[in-house]
């Protein structure tokens, strides 16, 4: 999307938005790159760490009978979360460059404030999931 709509980009681009998704800072329109930058950096640091689950920070002991479980459940915790991560890094691109194209001046911050909840609310989700697991090998 971005090569495609490079060369309709102004010069200056917004490079930062307040909380309200107003643009408050203005660079040039190759400072936009940084953003898929951080999204393949961030893609591949997650794809690198959802291969090893043995070393994720669990709320309860890993013991033999639940290590499979819980390997599981941490590695779809980090899957799930790197969607997210995902679908924000495009929505802050896309509307980076919408706002740039059209000259509005603001983003919508809703494209960028739902994967930020989801991502406050998946660990909660697995943790519970983690501990029911906990109960669930004990019976």
């Amino acid at each position: 999307m971005l090569i495609i709509y490079y060369s309709e980009l102004p010069n200056t681009v917004p490079s930062h938005y307040n909380i309200c998704g107003e643009a408050d800072a203005y660079s040039r329109k190759w400072v936009i790159f940084i953003v898929p930058f951080l999204m393949i950096i961030t893609y591949i640091a997650l794809s690198i760490l959802q291969r090893k689950p043995h070393i994720f920070n669990y709320p309860i002991q890993v013991t033999d009978e639940n290590r499979d479980g819980l390997y599981k459940v941490g590695v779809e915790m980090v899957v799930v979360s790197k969607m997210l991560v995902m679908l924000m890094f495009a929505a802050l691109c896309a509307s980076c460059i919408f706002d740039s194209i059209n000259k509005k001046g603001y983003v919508n911050i809703w494209f960028i404030l739902i994967p930020s909840i989801g991502l406050l609310i998946v660990p909660i989700y697995y943790i519970v999931k983690m501990y029911t697991l906990k109960s669930k090998v004990k019976k």
